[in-house]
């Protein structure tokens, strides 16, 4: 009985401590909306930027687009940890 209760509690352990994989693919998306007349502004050029935690460091650019016809972007990443992501559009 104790053996039986020793390894049902070891196979707990075993599969609690296995190390997930935190990674994940995950869609930003949005619309672009000009402020003056509320309406949504298309071939806005938009930047996916990560920062990578350096102190005072330029963030890196992962993807690029232009808005559509109703001002929605969207972009498709794969996501690997805890880090800080941000869109910035650009009328240009």
């Amino acid at each position: 009985m104790k053996q039986t209760i020793f390894v049902t509690l070891m196979i707990l352990v075993l599969f609690s401590s296995c190390n997930k994989d935190k990674s994940e693919t995950v869609i930003f998306s949005g619309v672009v909306i000009d402020m003056k007349d509320n309406t949504p502004m298309p071939n806005v050029f938009t930047t996916l930027t990560v920062d990578i935690g350096e102190w005072n460091h330029p963030r890196y650019v992962l993807d690029s687009t232009y808005t559509n016809e109703q001002g929605r972007y969207e972009f498709s990443v794969w996501l690997d940890g805890y880090l800080s992501y941000a869109v910035f559009p650009k009328k240009e």
